[in-house]
């Protein structure tokens, strides 16, 4: 199972993964709490697609957007836990089914914290000794008729060792987003 993962991201092909399933890469949006011109995130990512329900709220696109992550992310997650766990990071709650409810600040769900909930946008996250992340689960509402749902990711290096553990983060973290993101696209329209 380890090595059919390996095998998985090493022929992925990174502009297929960012553009298929009408996922798009694109800028922080400005109408998200995280967007601060003003303030350097040492790491930022945005991506966008249509949603094919005009009714869905922030919240009911975070529980879709993690409720469901394909078997080979929860399989990575358990070996990034083992990992940091050896260093003192933190690593979150078993990946156990946690019961779907409304969000509200403070809550923990997983390894993520509330931040903020609104109909429109949801911001999780966590602070950890090396780094601290967000995650903007956004619903533009835009043309009603279309739309738009953005996740976005800021990062916080918090010292060299957050820039050395990010370094090595990243290139799934660009490979799992976009992935989890066309799935939850491609189970909604189905």
């Amino acid at each position: 199972d380890r090595c059919s993962i390996w095998i998985h991201l090493w022929f992925l092909d990174r502009e297929e993964i960012m553009t298929s399933g009408k996922i798009m890469s694109v800028p922080l949006p400005p109408s998200s709490v995280l967007y601060a011109p003003s303030i350097p995130y040492d790491y930022a990512d945005s991506y966008s697609a249509v949603l094919s329900d005009s009714s869905m709220t922030a919240t009911d696109a975070a529980w879709e957007f993690f409720g469901q992550a394909p078997r080979w992310v929860g399989t990575l997650m358990r070996m990034r836990n083992s990992l940091v766990s050896l260093f003192g990071l933190k690593t979150g709650q078993s990946q156990k089914p946690v019961e779907r409810r409304a969000l509200a600040p403070g809550q923990k769900v997983g390894l993520f914290r509330i931040y903020s909930a609104s109909p429109t946008e949801v911001i999780l996250g966590e602070d950890d000794r090396h780094l601290n992340f967000r995650v903007s689960v956004l619903v533009d509402p835009g043309d009603q008729s279309k739309k738009k749902l953005v996740v976005s990711t800021v990062v916080h290096y918090q010292n060299g060792w957050g820039q050395i553990y990010f370094f090595f983060v990243r290139p799934f973290h660009r490979i799992i987003v976009p992935a989890m993101f066309r799935r939850m696209i491609t189970r909604l329209a189905a």
